[in-house]
């Protein structure tokens, strides 16, 4: 699987330049196929519906927050997840749901920690007099 993440490290790997240990993806060209390993991507979006998403090698989990629907298909037995195996997977699903809760409220926690220490910054009024000579703001 192939994350956003994994954009800055690779081009950074083409390079020649050393990974920094605060990258969260990895090379695409990474010799020790840890980006392979046991690795599950998390997605969220707001497009028409609120929705959830824990995509591995095997399995994809899908949750619909308004509706809690919830739905897995087998990756592999079903690439075009035509069949929803989510009540007959009540366990795993149950699982990937706690998974998704808990990367979901982390991410809510970093957001308000980066909300908290952002710094309001007075603009330099020779830019704010350039923007308005540019027809930027009025």
């Amino acid at each position: 699987l192939v994350s956003i993440l994994d954009i800055l490290p690779t081009l950074v790997d083409l390079c020649g330049l050393p990974a920094l240990s605060r990258f969260k993806g990895y090379s695409l060209f990474a010799d020790n196929g840890s980006n392979k390993d046991n690795r599950s991507l998390f997605l969220t979006t707001k497009f028409r519906e609120d929705l959830i998403s824990l995509v591995s090698d095997e399995w994809h989990y899908i949750n619909t927050l308004r509706s809690d629907k919830k739905e897995l298909y087998d990756r592999s037995a079903d690439p075009k997840q035509r069949t929803n195996l989510a009540e007959k997977n009540s366990a795993l699903v149950d699982s990937l749901h706690s998974t998704a809760a808990v990367i979901l409220s982390d991410l809510d926690r970093e957001i308000q920690l980066r909300v908290g220490e952002s710094e309001t910054k007075e603009i330099d009024p020779e830019v704010i007099e350039r923007l308005k000579s540019l027809g930027y703001i009025k």
